[in-house]
């Protein structure tokens, strides 16, 4: 998660047991966390700077663009200056940090909007030496044949990455490529089943790509940006700043605090027992939480709880999925819900 990097503008929900902990989506108490998608919730988005919740989100795949853009630029001064390792160790000062990304994505001068276009295009992307840009490379997005057409169609003149040229093998990757059972060209990192983007699962809940000749790696975007971050320091001869971000390879799990999230029960997929397990699904949906628990703790960090205290509107309506023998469930307010002890 990027609350283990620091990551300044990440804006997290806290552990208080709800769907979507640690992410940017801030899902309420009253949250229906057995039958609706955490990606539903609001992320703490706002038309400004300066207020109590600073520039609000910013996805780190934007911080990386603005960083390497900056640094190639050679626009924002000597690099050591992006340092003090008494106030923010071996980061970027988020203030200079800031800077760079509205010099590169800056905000709508009516509304205050700011746009961040997806890390699988070159709009999104870190740059070349020679300023230009590029997809980030390590995101392997789950786009391919008309999705990828819809989404390039949506960005006219961009360069969107796609299976089909992020994993060639002997030739264009295709959507042959899928297992048989995912669902090809839901548009995230992850991979999941058709049963379970029928029921509507988190795609954070799904597996990251693993199959075709760019299996298993993917990275965060937040782990390469602090990567980033560190490397630079150490070049740039800032006191303290090592050559790695991390030395111990992920080996410690869950690291210390402890910021593992919840997630549903999970199962082998059948047929297919080297797969990566997906969430498991009964006639109605996934089955949340799973056998973790809801893993609501402390954390040490600031999160916003803003959002978590304010109730879910009576008139917002969950769409629940279907049951497996056809019947719909009938779609209900958080109100009914409470009303019906559920």
């Amino acid at each position: 998660m990027a609350v283990d990097t620091r990551y300044p503008f990440e804006f997290a929900s806290g552990f208080f047991g709800q769907s979507g902990a640690g992410s940017p989506h801030h899902c309420p108490f009253d949250f229906d966390n057995a039958n609706a998608n955490p990606k539903t919730c609001p992320k703490v988005i706002v038309d400004n700077d300066i207020g109590p919740d600073g520039p609000g989100h910013i996805p780190p795949h934007i911080s990386l663009a603005a960083l390497t853009r900056a640094y190639h630029e050679g626009t924002f001064g000597d690099v050591e200056d992006w340092f003090d390792v008494e106030q923010h160790g071996c980061r970027v000062l988020p203030t200079v940090l800031l800077s760079m990304i509205r010099k590169y994505f800056p905000r709508d001068p009516v509304d205050g909007s700011a746009s961040y276009p997806p890390p699988f295009t070159d709009l999104g992307g870190p740059s070349f030496a020679n300023m230009t840009n590029y997809p980030y490379p390590l995101e392997f997005v789950n786009l391919v044949g008309d999705s990828c057409d819809a989404e390039k169609a949506k960005r006219p003149g961009a360069f969107v990455d796609c299976y089909e040229t992020h994993s060639p093998n002997m030739g264009p990757g295709s959507e042959n490529d899928f297992p048989d059972y995912l669902d090809a060209g839901h548009g995230s990192p992850h991979f999941c089943t058709q049963d379970g983007k029928d029921a509507d699962v988190s795609n954070d809940w799904c597996p990251y790509i693993f199959f075709g000749p760019n299996r298993g790696k993917y990275r965060h975007p937040h782990i390469a940006f602090s990567a980033l971050e560190v490397f630079l320091a150490n070049q740039a001869g800032v006191e303290g700043c090592g050559t790695t971000w991390d030395d111990n390879d992920g080996m410690y799990f869950p690291a210390t605090p402890d910021t593992s999230a919840a997630f549903p029960k999970m199962e082998e997929v059948d047929g297919h027992p080297d797969d990566p397990e997906q969430p498991k699904l009964n006639k109605c949906g996934f089955i949340w939480p799973g056998d973790d628990g809801d893993k609501r703790k402390a954390v040490p960090g600031v999160f916003n709880i803003e959002l978590y205290l304010t109730p879910t509107p009576p008139s917002r309506t969950r769409k629940l999925p279907k049951c497996k023998n056809g019947k719909a469930r009938k779609l209900r307010t958080v109100q009914q819900m409470v009303e019906s002890g559920q």
